[in-house]
């Protein structure tokens, strides 16, 4: 076991270089401070022999121990087992994550799909609606045809005559017009 040195002010990091011999494996490591606390560590690399903690205020214990990896039947060891099987949970979960990205993107497809659907049938519905419009102005002018009505200049505000009266009285003449408001 290598440490970084020997002298680490409180608060420093300090790098410990555990390489087992052949056919040895990491059983455990423990480092305590002097009141037996126990002092967290991490690796500094993926699967490897460094691993590091920050100094304490005080002394610190480490305490590195070995076990003896068997070989299987082929000819793997029990920690490249342990090491196989963190890999393949590893790809097990890139996987699961490229499997929800994948939903997440479906998803936002089948919005987009429902989107442009409901914004199809707005489109339908407006062209439904002037149909129909069309269809009520062409009957009113039928109406209006059936019944002696003038349709030619489409004014729905034009004026009718419906009566005239003629009198004379002395040199002026009255003029009296009945007139009327065409209804829409």
């Amino acid at each position: 076991c290598k440490i970084s040195s020997k002298n680490q002010a409180e608060g420093e990091e300090v790098t410990l270089e555990i390489t087992p011999e052949e056919g040895y494996g990491l059983k455990e490591l423990k480092i305590t401070d002097s009141n037996g606390e126990v002092i967290p560590y991490y690796t500094k690399e993926k699967n490897t022999t460094s691993y590091a903690f920050l100094m304490p205020s005080s002394n610190v214990d480490i305490v590195v121990e070995f076990n003896l990896l068997q070989e299987n039947d082929d000819g793997n060891t029990e920690q490249d087992k342990e090491e196989g099987k963190e890999e393949d949970k590893i790809e097990q979960d890139k996987e699961e994550e490229e499997k929800e990205e994948d939903k997440i993107e479906q998803d936002k497809g089948e919005e987009e799909k429902e989107e442009d659907k409901i914004e199809q049938d707005k489109e339908e519905e407006k062209e439904e609606d002037k149909i129909e419009q069309d269809k009520e102005e062409n009957t009113t002018e039928e109406n209006q045809k059936e019944n002696g009505e003038n349709t030619s200049t489409g004014d729905r505000n034009s004026m009718k005559l419906y009566g005239l009266s003629l009198a004379f009285s002395g040199v002026l003449g009255v003029v009296i017009a009945f007139f009327t408001k065409k209804r829409s």
